[in-house]
């Protein structure tokens, strides 16, 4: 019986949300420390480094007023999701960028003009492609 009260109790706990002013501040600590925190090392002076300055920007966000309390695990993990994000954001923005925003002209292709015929830089244009877009060209203007 003491069991299922237990799972009921960690059922009914609600998901605690980063407030803006929390990742603000998080990301504010973590600027100050950044040397240490996206050191690429992995050997053993290196990890406890991190661990303490983890440890330390914990207690420091924990002493501001107005957030919720949070352990150093918890705001690793949202530091590396916030980063996630952001890298996703920029690769999406890029991607969008590069198929609306440049369109060029096909170049003249044995002395004529194609026309009016676009093509994204995304999309591969072969040598025969082109031709057989210059031929129906030809025998749309006659």
């Amino acid at each position: 019986m003491l069991k299922q009260s237990t799972v009921i109790l960690k059922m009914a706990k609600a998901r605690q949300y980063y407030t803006e002013f929390e990742r603000s501040l998080l990301r504010e600590l973590v600027s100050k420390q950044l040397h240490v925190v996206e050191n690429k090392k992995t050997d053993f002076a290196s990890i406890k480094k991190k661990s303490d300055v983890w440890v330390n920007l914990a207690k420091q966000f924990n002493a501001e007023i107005g957030v919720q309390q949070r352990n150093d695990k918890q705001l690793n993990k949202c530091c590396d999701n916030m980063k996630t994000r952001a890298k996703n954001d920029n690769t999406k923005e890029r991607r969008e960028r590069l198929q609306t925003d440049t369109l060029f002209i096909i170049p003249t292709l044995f002395g004529e003009e194609v026309g009016n015929m676009y093509y994204r830089p995304s999309i591969h244009l072969s040598v025969w492609n082109v031709v057989h877009l210059l031929l129906r060209s030809r025998s749309c203007a006659d």
